[in-house]
């Protein structure tokens, strides 16, 4: 027997909520936290309740949408005023109406001249623009959870910056802008579940199109160190699944990017090292290193893991998106190591065979010759026979040793 229920209206309107902090009855304190105005609670999101009936649910993510877009604008308005980072399109626009998307960078990153290491900041597929965890922005305060506390200790020792959107992929023909897929997903002005040719934005409808972009052979990064300093440096950091993307984009175009890459740093990578070409797997041992979600071990401390080819250490946390949150410093260090003295930052890193210069090169040797062995020890009678064992004959009898 069936029962008819009755069909999601996903395009239902429900209420509009202002983007503004003070008209959703928001603030944010002297200690950057986000509060409820009336009675200083903490943010909840689930202000309507937890119920799971469609109107409880929408409301829920239409005023959670409306106070994340007011997180955007905060973000965007410190990174550009406070720290002073400018924007750049992509593509080229003639108008803001056009289809673009926006990544930042400090003003003089990409001057001919400037000798200065470049970090390049790719975060996670599902964040916005300059926003590490959203989760942390509300949980803890506005400015851990943001991109602003390492970009300033980028700037601190003296690194040019570049801040990557790949989550930021669909356009809203509506309302002209750049958005993430989950806030396509509390649009109410329009269908939020489809996406059609008009969503799409040359060079950036996909993380893979973005970091190609930017990070391919012919893209906007490396088409700007050519024109300068061949010692210039350049060190990655990349978080979850863009990280990953990062890594094979590297690999690929190994030869584009082994003079200026100088350090690889993954926040919870989920790359297949036998994927990547050796002289990328190399680089990797001596300069990358990737951070887990909670292992057991406390922030920072290395662990004994030898799935990615590189360093691995614990991220202490068990969210994987507010990690960096509670390892800016240990990343900068990081970096700091890999200018001053490349060959320590990763003494003692565990690695298999493969991942040693020469690649699967190696581990076919090896295994050849432990082969060609067995081979001459059979020639010679010092091989094994097999027997048939006795019934009644425990072989695992110590008298059998």
């Amino acid at each position: 027997m069936f029962v008819r229920r009755k069909k999601l209206n996903r395009t239902q309107q429900f209420e509009q909520f202002p983007e503004d902090f003070d008209k959703l009855g928001l603030e944010i304190t002297e200690d950057h936290r986000l509060v409820e105005k009336d009675d200083k609670r903490p943010f909840d999101y689930n202000l309507f309740g937890t119920a799971k009936d469609e109107k409880t649910l929408r409301r829920n993510e239409c005023r959670r949408e409306a106070v994340d877009e007011c997180n955007r604008q905060w973000v965007y308005k410190q990174l550009t005023t406070e720290v002073g980072l400018v924007p750049h399109h992509s593509p080229t626009i003639s108008s803001f109406d056009e289809p673009h998307t926006t990544v930042l960078h400090t003003p003089s990153a990409f001057e001919p001249s400037n000798t200065k290491p470049l970090v390049i900041i790719l975060p996670s597929q599902t964040a916005d623009l300059g926003i590490f965890s959203r989760r942390q922005m509300s949980d803890v305060n506005m400015f851990s959870g943001s991109t602003i506390p390492f970009i300033k200790s980028c700037l601190g020792a003296d690194y040019e910056v570049l801040l990557l959107n790949p989550g930021q992929c669909i356009w809203d023909p509506v309302r002209k802008r750049v958005m993430s897929e989950s806030t396509w997903k509390c649009t109410t002005t329009t269908k939020p579940y489809l996406l059609t040719n008009a969503n799409r934005i040359p060079g950036n409808s996909t993380v893979d199109e973005h970091l190609n972009t930017f990070l391919g052979p012919d893209g906007f990064v490396l088409q700007h160190l050519k024109k300068g300093a061949k010692d210039r440096k350049v060190l990655f950091l990349g978080i979850s699944f863009t990280g990953t993307l990062l890594t094979y984009l590297l690999s690929e175009h190994w030869t584009h990017w082994a003079p200026y890459a100088q350090s690889l740093c993954l926040l919870e990578p989920s790359f297949a090292k036998r994927k990547l070409t050796p002289d990328f797997r190399a680089f990797l041992i001596k300069l990358g290193r990737a951070y887990i979600v909670w292992s057991g071990e406390s922030l920072g401390e290395r662990i004994d893991d030898m799935r990615f080819g590189c360093a691995t250490h614990s991220g202490e946390e068990t969210e994987s998106d507010k990690m960096m949150c509670g390892l800016v410093d240990h990343v900068s260090a990081y970096f700091k190591g890999c200018l001053e003295n490349s060959d320590l930052v990763n003494e003692g890193v565990m690695v298999e065979v493969e991942d040693l210069v020469g690649g699967e090169g190696i581990a076919e040797r090896m295994k050849k010759a432990a082969f060609e062995r067995e081979v001459d020890n059979e020639e010679k009678g010092w091989g094994f026979e097999e027997i048939e064992i006795p019934k009644g004959i425990n072989i695992d009898d110590p008298k059998y040793d």
